[in-house]
């Protein structure tokens, strides 16, 4: 009766940690335009400590951003990469160079984190590697 009642619970205990994972994975990826600009400037913000004025702007180029990948994810035709180098461009124009290095490096970052994050998964949707 214990090794029943023990299994059960463990069974109901990875249960839980599996939807809660789930849950939250859903949430970062079904939020609103606004809510990415916002979460992206706040980090941006904190990363290089912006101005009240500058938080504003970038605010703005952020959710431009979060609204064309909206569109583009509902069918909208437009060149990813282009897009991105266009609000990198905007960005910096609001920055100062010592900012704009911190960016450069914060994305440096982020880049390779994603591209640890993919490692490993074989040739899933084309990614082909040949070492």
């Amino acid at each position: 009766m214990k090794k029943l009642i023990l299994a059960l619970a463990l069974i109901t205990g990875f249960s839980t940690i599996t939807f809660a994972q789930q849950d939250s994975v859903h949430h970062r990826m079904h939020r609103t335009p606004e809510q990415m600009a916002q979460f992206k400037t706040d980090a941006m913000s904190k990363k290089l400590s912006l101005t009240a004025d500058q938080k504003a702007k970038i605010y703005d180029i952020n959710l431009a951003a979060a609204k064309n990948v909206a569109e583009r994810a509902k069918g909208a035709k437009s060149d990813f990469k282009t897009q991105m180098k266009e609000t990198d461009q905007k960005i910096n124009s609001v920055l100062t160079a010592e900012q704009q290095k911190t960016y450069a490096d914060w994305k440096a970052e982020r880049a390779k984190k994603m591209h640890n994050h993919f490692k490993g998964h074989g040739t899933e949707k084309g990614n082909t590697k040949s070492e």
